[in-house]
Order: structure tokens, then C-alpha cells, then sequence
């Protein structure tokens, strides 16, 4: 060589960035071209033994990684080499956000600027799938794992606390509820006066039972009742009382008329309305001279 070969051109193809994908590791390597010419400008077109080193910072500081390569092939300045096809590139160097590299021909000190590596799109997304929706790994826990006991001072997988509260309950759950006795049993105590539990002192168990309500029926009826209508009549039920059904009897003049109505029962009068209070009401027809009987049927809950 008449003249010391200058680097003037660098691409660079980082594909270690990008990470494991389907479950299969890619190469720890990385494609890198460049070009040589000489002082006078022609370019260099003999093999040429180069050293590649990567730095944290662009000039100055210790390698982080150094290759060799021998009798590289140079076509009219132009090479290309394998970075990491010898000396491995690791995780801690590809993990790294900033990365600068060296090139030096043999004998020669390394020519300058060093170059700052940057990655290509696929391997910008791959570093990402060394997270979990955008966490780190370390920021969850292996899967096998344990976890500290905790104490009355100390957490541990429960809150100290927690862990008073199991170890001693408290005495008291609200007023009234007393816990003692081991095992525990929770038992109920209301004062005898003050307080906000009023004045009974038997509490129900949880298990207790109502007895089953029975319903309480009469039958009212009253006859001509009506004072805006003669040909009609209403059996009104009393206060508390719902309407359950009702009849009607001598809706038609003569011995027997129409009629359908409760039998067998005492009836009682409902000739008298209470506001509110429902009844049942018939009427005769338009030819009619006489007013009906009606019937309602009133139930209660005692």
C-alpha cells in the first residue's frame, strides 16, 4: 500500500437487537460494510486485516467487545464483514442504548470518528418483546417464589397488621358482639341500658325461624246501601282488611232472583264505607224496583 487506506462510508445492519422470535434464538451476529480509499482519494482493493471494537462512548474509554478479522476482501474499497462471528456479541452489549465503533487496519491506529451503531425498524419491535405490556422482566416474580412470614412488626405476605388481627382478634365487634375462648366464639351482649341497640336483650340466632302467617278472612254484605244508585248495593270491607272477591244476590224481582254468593259462613255488615277501604258493588238491572244484596270477601293478616 502506497498510502494509509481513510474509512469514509459505514452501513451497518444491527440484527442482534432484535430479540428471540417463536422460540428460536437469532444469531448473536451483526452484518457490517464499509469502505477504504486512500489518501490520494482511489480506493483500496486489497485484502486487508481489520479490528473492530465497541465502546460505551465516541471517543476515549476500555473495549467492551474486540474482533479480528484477517484478509477481509476488499473490491474497490468496498468490505463486508460478520461482527460476532468469532468473538460472541452478548447480551450486555446489545441491551445497551448507545454503542459506538472502532475500525483499525493492522498496525495502524484506529481511524476516526468512531461510529455510533443504531438499529434497523425489526429490531427497534424486538427489543420490546423482552417485556411484558411494557415491564421489564424483573418487575414480576419468578414462578417459583416465596415470601416472608409476616410478624406483629413486620410485613410479609400479609400486612402486620393482618397478621395482629389474626394472631389475637380484637375483643369487640361493634357493640353488642364479644369475642372470647379458644377456639373463638362471638357472643352477644347488649348493655341493659344506654347504648344504640333500644331495650331488648335477646338476640336471634342466625338459624332461627318465623312461624308462617295465616290469613284471616270475613264476609261482609249489605243490601240498598248505595245512596247515589237505588237499584244498587256495597259490601265494604273494614280498615286492615283487602278485598279478596264478593258476589251478589237478587239481581232479578221475584222469590228467588239471580244470585252468586258465599254460603255457609257468618256474614257481618258492610253497609258502611271507611275512606279508603275497598268494596265490592251490584246492581240490579234498569227494570228493576229493588235494590241487590252484595257480599265481599275481606282478609287480614293478624
Amino acid at each position: 500500500m502506497s498510502s494509509r487506506p481513510t474509512l469514509v462510508l459505514v452501513l451497518a445492519l444491527l440484527a442482534p437487537w432484535a430479540l428471540p422470535a417463536l422460540a428460536q434464538d437469532v444469531p448473536r451476529t451483526m452484518t457490517f460494510q464499509g469502505r477504504l480509499v486512500r489518501a490520494d482519494g482511489t480506493p483500496e482493493s486489497s485484502p486487508q486485516d481489520l479490528t473492530f471494537t465497541l465502546y460505551a462512548s465516541p471517543v476515549g474509554g476500555s473495549p467492551l467487545w474486540q474482533e479480528n478479522h484477517l484478509a477481509v476482501p476488499v473490491t474497490n474499497g468496498y468490505y463486508a464483514v460478520v461482527l460476532g462471528s468469532s468473538v460472541g456479541l452478548g447480551d450486555d452489549l446489545v441491551r445497551r442504548s448507545e454503542l459506538h465503533l472502532g475500525v483499525a487496519l493492522a498496525s495502524q491506529s484506529e481511524l476516526t470518528p468512531r461510529f455510533r451503531m443504531s438499529s434497523v425498524p425489526f429490531a427497534l419491535r424486538a427489543s420490546d418483546s423482552i417485556r411484558l405490556e411494557g415491564r421489564a422482566a424483573n418487575s414480576f416474580a419468578p414462578v417459583s417464589h416465596t415470601h416472608a412470614n409476616a410478624t406483629a412488626t413486620t410485613a410479609g405476605f400479609m400486612s402486620a397488621a393482618d397478621k395482629t388481627k389474626l394472631d389475637a382478634p380484637a375483643p369487640t365487634y361493634g357493640e353488642g358482639l364479644i369475642a372470647t375462648g379458644t377456639p373463638l366464639a362471638v357472643r352477644v351482649s347488649f348493655p341493659a341500658t344506654g347504648g344504640t341497640n333500644g331495650t331488648a336483650r335477646i338476640a336471634a340466632r342466625s338459624d332461627h325461624t318465623h312461624a308462617r302467617p295465616t290469613l284471616s278472612c270475613g264476609y261482609k254484605s249489605a243490601t240498598g246501601n248505595d245512596s247515589s244508585d237505588t237499584r244498587a248495593a256495597i259490601a265494604w270491607c273494614a280498615t286492615g282488611e283487602t278485598l279478596m272477591g264478593g258476589g251478589c244476590s237478587g239481581l232479578e224481582e221475584g222469590p228467588t232472583g239471580v244470585a252468586f254468593n258465599p254460603t255457609g259462613v257468618t256474614l257481618e255488615s258492610g253497609a258502611t264505607q271507611t275512606p279508603g277501604v275497598p268494596g265490592y258493588r251490584c246492581r240490579s238491572h234498569a227494570d228493576s224496583t229493588s235494590a241487590p244484596t252484595a257480599y265481599a270477601i275481606c282478609c287480614r293478616i293478624p
